[in-house]
């Protein structure tokens, strides 16, 4: 899927699996589209491209808290995900609607985003809610550490928004998850 349609500064993409005003949402039991943080392990895994990563204010993927979308990705209650933020790979967590906690990572393999470079980002949440971290199947290094609380019930989603400059083709090739 070509992200690319609304090439505009501050105009971009957001899904999320679970539908946060679907009449379960509240339902405290998994389904296909969501997660109990504390009921088993479970991970989301994206492969995407961006084309112009510095046209990228925010490219982020991992799991956020069920919840109604927000304008701003530091808006959302619960959230872990990597980020390309202007090509700089970044974790980003936020836990009970406090302040977004970025940091930059050194990835061994790949280094920060290239322009045109596909990359593979997992994030994985253990049976504790406590989250960790691949880019193409290496752990990046520098994450702090986090831990979703245990009941949240979280889903995987992407999160992106043009820079002035805009970031061209973001191209999703592939998306999986389920537990681990």
């Amino acid at each position: 899927m070509d992200y690319s349609y609304g090439n505009t500064n501050n105009l971009g993409v957001q899904w999320a699996l679970a539908d946060p005003v679907a009449k379960e949402y509240h339902s405290s039991g998994p389904r296909i589209d969501r997660y109990v943080v504390g009921s088993d392990a479970f991970f989301c895994e994206l492969r995407w491209s961006i084309a112009d990563v510095d046209g990228a204010d925010e490219c982020a993927f991992g799991f956020r808290k069920v919840e109604a979308f927000q304008a701003n990705i530091d808006d959302y209650d619960e959230m872990a995900c990597l980020n390309s933020i202007s090509g700089d790979i970044k974790s980003e967590t936020i836990l009970n609607g406090g302040s977004t906690v970025a940091t930059d990572l050194t990835a061994p393999s790949s280094g920060d985003w290239a322009d045109g470079a596909t990359h593979t980002v997992k994030v994985k949440v253990a049976a504790d809610g406590a989250v960790t971290y691949e880019l193409d199947g290496t752990a990046p290094t520098g994450a702090v550490a986090f831990s979703f609380d245990v009941g949240e019930i979280v889903t995987p989603f992407f999160f992106y928004l043009n820079d002035s400059n805009v970031a061209g083709a973001v191209v999703l090739q592939q998306l999986k998850h389920g537990r681990q």
